[in-house]
């Protein structure tokens, strides 16, 4: 990480000033992924910190990251608490949580057992503690199959044109569209729960000076909505970075299977499942469409995705959907042999 502390810009520092951090000077954070946001640590004499944000969209990565940050603390959960804000300037100044990530800490030798452990007691505690979804209803997105397809639909719109595939029917489309919603029914009927989105170890932070749940720091919330119970298992038991032993997907799910009796274990196992492979067949549509967007970088993610998505495509419940891909986008059809507007 980048410690050189810089001055800030004025329109920075005047809002820097605005909200009690007028002596401040700033220093960069890694940043990964797909986001446009900018995160920034923000230093002051005293020796505190906060960090600063550069959005793209105020109304998602500021008012709705307050409105979650708000609900989650109601629920006594560490979320960062909001010092600043202005939407027209694209900026937001929020606690700082550290460094300590459950990422982190695992690459560091701590127990991914424990830990993720800690991230399902959390999870657990949110779906718990959300008690009135009827009140979010129309401030939160619903993640369910009329908001899955978009970015279901991306793969034959920007996936297969990248490979070079030939171009779909609408028949053929509305065939692929048909399995995938099949698949979901059963797990979107569900009681609906705050759903997270992100809810994974690199959002996950450990916050010294706090115990019990309170430990663990919420971030990136800004994409939370309402959906599924079973969806934020995707993260805590698969990943296109690296592999997750099957033992801690077991123990995951088994944590949470026995908090969770109403549900079975083979319910647990299939929505994790066909959740975890909307999430890789999306962002393999994704990196496709940055791609020929002109960030061509995000072509190298695809092999890391694609063996996330055939785990998840092996489970009994998406037989149908594996022989849909194993048809048209076979193993020797996966590399991108060209990217076009």
């Amino acid at each position: 990480m980048n410690h050189t502390l810089t001055r800030p810009d004025a329109s920075t520092q005047a809002f820097l000033a605005r909200h009690g951090w007028g002596d401040a000077q700033l220093s960069n954070l890694d940043e990964a992924g797909a986001s446009l946001r900018r995160y920034q640590r923000v230093h002051n004499a005293q020796g505190e910190t906060a960090i600063l944000t550069f959005v793209a969209d105020p109304k998602m990565e500021i008012e709705r990251f307050m409105e979650v940050a708000a609900l989650l603390r109601g629920m006594e959960l560490s979320a960062p608490e909001v010092y600043g804000h202005d939407l027209d300037a694209k900026l937001l100044l929020q606690e700082d949580f550290g460094d300590a990530s459950f990422s982190r800490l695992i690459a560091a030798g701590h127990s991914a057992s424990e830990l993720h452990g800690q991230a399902v007691d959390v999870l657990l505690a949110i779906q718990a503690r959300f008690t009135d979804a009827a009140a979010w209803e129309h401030k939160l997105l619903r993640y369910d199959f009329n908001l899955w397809k978009t970015g279901l639909s991306n793969f034959f719109l920007h996936y297969l044109p990248c490979v070079g595939a030939p171009t779909l029917s609408a028949a053929e489309q509305a065939e692929y569209l048909g399995l995938w919603q099949k698949l979901l029914a059963p797990f979107e009927a569900l009681p609906n729960t705050l759903l997270m989105r992100d809810f994974k170890p690199a959002n996950l932070m450990r916050i010294d000076g706090r115990s019990g749940l309170q430990q663990v720091g919420l971030i990136d919330i800004q994409d939370a909505g309402l959906g599924s119970p079973l969806y934020d298992l995707v993260e805590l038991t698969q990943s296109w970075q690296r592999v997750i032993a099957p033992e801690l997907t077991q123990e995951v799910l088994r944590r949470y299977g026995q908090a969770r009796p109403e549900f079975s274990d083979e319910m647990i196992m299939s929505g994790c499942m066909a959740f975890g492979a909307v999430r890789w067949v999306s962002w393999l549509s994704s990196c496709a469409k940055y791609a020929r967007d002109g960030r061509p970088q995000f072509l190298a993610n695809i092999p890391g995705i694609w063996r996330a998505a055939d785990l998840c495509l092996a489970d009994p419940a998406l037989s149908e959907l594996r022989r849909w891909f194993a048809h048209y986008a076979p193993t020797h059809q996966r590399a991108p042999q060209q990217v076009t507007a």
